[in-house]
């Protein structure tokens, strides 16, 4: 992957003295971000590395309650009747690459935010979590298969995970 000239690079790194053999990290991440996707691809198997010496808990960020007071813009932008809503950056520009508004986004987030509370929540590792976000870019992050739900099952079959939790 290449940086576009004109696109801003943020990363903010910071230590500090953990009194336990377990390093816990975080990561914040959207399926709009479109940038993100081969730090994805490329860390999942550091991740899995790890396991026996960090937890790891990721973060989506989804807006709580749509801030336009035209309707139309609140459905296509928000789920729930505005209630979560699509977060951008200067950075993501999903409407470049893809033809989507942002409840499509939303809804992968919180699809995302459930599978990591089952699969990942309890051991900090997130294997399924991990699997899940892999399968999901490599078989359906275009604009024909995002939202698609035969593209997803295929995904939760191909992760282990089950559906109906």
């Amino acid at each position: 992957m290449k940086l576009v000239a004109g696109h801003s690079v943020r990363l903010e790194i910071a230590w500090m003295r953990v009194p336990t053999e377990i390093v816990q990290y975080n990561l914040w991440t959207t399926p709009a971000n479109f940038v993100s996707t081969q730090f994805l691809l490329d860390f999942r198997d550091v991740a899995l590395a790890l396991q026996d010496n960090a937890k790891f808990k990721p973060y989506t960020v989804i807006h709580h309650g749509c801030t336009h007071k035209i309707k139309d813009v609140c459905d296509k932008e928000c789920t729930n009747n505005g209630r979560y809503c699509a977060s951008y950056s200067s950075d993501d520009e999903p409407f470049d690459e893809l033809d989507l508004h942002g409840n499509v986004f939303v809804k992968e987030s919180l699809r995302r935010m459930c599978i990591w509370k089952e699969y990942g929540e309890e051991n900090g590792l997130g294997k399924e979590w991990w699997n899940y976000v892999v399968n999901f870019i490599d078989l359906c992050h275009s604009e024909e298969f995002f939202d698609n739900e035969d593209c997803i099952a295929d995904v939760y079959q191909h992760s282990s995970i089950d559906k109906s939790k």
